[in-house]
């Protein structure tokens, strides 16, 4: 019993503390939003001012970001479930 109240707190903290990353995170993939509109208004191709580069490392950077939090999520599921992680390395029994 002692054990698994343990493992509870510590599932509990790592919750926690994954909520917090993904809250930072969102903030993160917010300002990379943001950069890639204020690059995009400030394009004027009638005088050949383009920011193709930065406009793409921004998308690329949203994109990241988004990836992160999805794996993050995943992970609360996932101890949420109880599973410690060891389940998700062995095959299904179909395959063995």
């Amino acid at each position: 019993m002692m054990v698994e109240d343990e493992n509870d707190a510590s599932s509990f903290a790592e919750i926690s503390r994954l909520r917090e990353e993904i809250t930072r995170l969102e903030a993160e993939q917010r300002a990379a939003d943001q950069r890639a509109q204020q690059l995009r208004q400030a394009e004027n191709p009638g005088a050949g001012v383009y920011y193709a580069q930065e406009i793409f490392q921004a998308q690329q950077d949203k994109l990241r970001l988004g990836v992160e939090i999805q794996l993050r999520k995943n992970k609360i599921n996932r101890l949420q479930m109880g599973w410690d992680g060891l389940e998700l390395a062995q095959p299904p029994s179909f395959l063995q």
